[in-house]
């Protein structure tokens, strides 16, 4: 098993890598190959949507994406690391997301593990939010530590298969244009 370990953070050696370092350390006790790879300090362009990709199954601006993408086929887990600044990831790993996955629409991400880290400093993080009684903390933090079955998962992974939840049709789309009020009334 592979797990590809992204550090979004533009910072080579701060607290998102220290978090991915535990987190590679502790999946490769468990015997998991980890590879961290630090995007975060890269120039990334963003996403232009030229669908040049849906073709050639690379984005046009030759970047990292188009080097981590190989490793992110091979990989069986996937994990996105990035600090938090004005409550939103890091750019750069929106970024890198954006056109990873859309670059990558060829490759099968069914039953790729996928998890995401958030470092927050300096502004902090409320873990629950209104608790200061430490043993509430805990008790909230125990709903957490569970497994599930195999055929739980397979329960799971069989949900959103061949089953289309929302469909935007013109008529729809029309209906949520008129919920929002026009901008001169939105004063």
């Amino acid at each position: 098993m592979k797990a590809l370990l992204i550090n979004g953070s533009p910072r080579t050696n701060g607290c998102t890598f220290t978090v991915l370092t535990e987190l590679k350390n502790t999946l490769e006790k468990e015997g998991i190959d980890a590879e961290i790879i630090h995007v975060g300090h890269k120039d990334i362009h963003g996403c232009t949507a030229y669908r040049k990709c849906a073709q050639t199954s690379k984005c046009v601006f030759d970047d990292i994406v188009n080097e981590v993408a190989p490793k992110f086929a091979e990989a069986d887990a996937f994990v996105i690391g990035a600090p938090v600044y004005y409550a939103s990831p890091a750019g750069g790993a929106i970024s890198f997301l954006d056109i990873l996955f859309f670059s990558t629409s060829k490759i099968d991400k069914t039953m790729k593990v996928g998890a995401a880290v958030v470092t927050c400093r300096r502004g902090g993080n409320i873990v629950i939010p209104g608790s200061k009684n430490v043993d509430h903390i805990k008790d909230n933090f125990d709903i957490f530590d569970f497994e599930l079955t195999q055929n739980e998962m397979k329960e799971i992974s069989a949900i959103n298969r061949n089953k289309t939840y929302y469909t935007a049709t013109p008529e729809v789309l029309k209906q949520y244009a008129e919920m929002v009020p026009p901008v001169d009334e939105q004063k």
